[in-house]
């Protein structure tokens, strides 16, 4: 979207349902979570890394952190 200002929110994730399939999913990056109801999806895969992201609730934090994921 080469006219895209980033005041709209045509990129904003809603849901993950589907990420399942995406079996070599590690890191995830520059992600806004605010809008996103199903975070706990991403629990279920193998990721390794969240860096510059909005909108994580400290506890999906916790979970994250505790399985091992490195979040910045």
């Amino acid at each position: 979207m080469p006219n895209w200002d980033g005041e709209g929110d045509e990129f904003a994730i809603k849901s993950f349902s589907g990420v399942e399939i995406i079996v070599n999913l590690k890191k995830l990056e520059l992600l806004d979570f605010t809008s996103a109801k199903d975070i706990e999806r991403l629990f279920e895969l193998n990721i390794k890394e969240i860096g510059e992201y909005c909108g994580l609730s400290n506890d999906h934090k916790k979970v994250f952190i505790e399985m091992g994921v490195k979040v910045s």
